[in-house]
């Protein structure tokens, strides 16, 4: 009798010893389990689905980040065998990489495991220092730059997230509006946004433009990751990032918590 009632629970063992072997598509039969199990099994098969989906994004960023350094990588190789190599190409190519690089670690720190903060922020300082530290590589690309804060520009979030998610903002703006462009910070209650008068941009664009390591033209030296950095540094502190077409403008609007 005893040895017949263990039977159910010795299945769910060798299932759950072929999940511990590497095979995550596996899963414990829910409908086997005794009654009393059923429950807990399917709980347990619900957070393997999360495991398993968290590993294929994994294994994704790995190889797009793979595939996005081989191309300055072979650029730098094939300029230096050629015996002719070129200061100004294999400086762009290092640049290329260097950014990339910045890119992976800006997206590691938005999306690392300590709890982020939420503390009470004064967005328009935030804000002001954002533009005052990345400000002028934007006007020294040929776009200007100017601020307005709101009365009660406050919010609740990490001020580190904050500056990460700022810092690429107007960076993208800088890299993506045309010559002449102007670039706008404003900060309001439990708002900043970043806006642009560039031409509009096509809704195909905007329905993928959070998506990691997408870009418009794979032609430009962006890694496609900015917008993607943004996303999780918000996440992270609760809050969230908006694009939308407002009066002429381009306009990214980060939204946090307000206590």
């Amino acid at each position: 009798m005893v040895r017949r009632s263990l039977r159910p629970l010795k299945a769910l063992a060798r299932q759950a010893d072929a999940i511990a072997s590497g095979s995550l598509d596996a899963r414990p039969d829910a409908e086997a389990a005794p009654v009393e199990l059923r429950c807990l099994v399917s709980r347990f098969n619900d957070a393997l689905d999360r495991l398993e989906a968290g590993f294929a994004l994994q294994r994704a960023f790995t190889a797009n980040a793979a595939h996005e350094l081989r191309t300055p990588v072979a650029a730098l190789r094939a300029e230096v065998e050629s015996g002719r190599a070129d200061r100004a190409v294999l400086t762009a190519q290092c640049d290329r990489m260097g950014r990339m690089l910045g890119q992976l670690l800006a997206l590691a720190e938005a999306e690392r495991q300590s709890p982020p903060l939420q503390a009470p922020m004064d967005l328009g300082a935030l804000a002001r220092q954002a533009l005052i530290d990345h400000g002028p590589a934007a006007m020294r690309a040929g776009r200007s730059a100017a601020f307005e804060v709101a009365p009660d520009a406050t919010g609740e979030g990490d001020p580190g997230l904050t500056d990460i998610a700022l810092r690429n903002l107007i960076e993208n703006a800088a890299r993506h509006a045309p010559q002449g462009a102007g670039i706008l910070v404003a900060a309001g209650p439990g708002l900043i946004e970043v806006s642009d008068d560039g031409p509009p941009i096509p809704p195909a664009v905007v329905a993928r433009m959070f998506d990691r390591f997408w870009k418009a033209d794979r032609r430009t030296v962006g890694g496609g990751l900015g917008l993607s950095i943004v996303e999780a540094a918000m996440a992270r502190q609760g809050g969230a990032v908006r694009f939308e077409r407002r009066n002429g403008l381009n306009v990214f609007a980060l939204r946090f918590r307000q206590g």
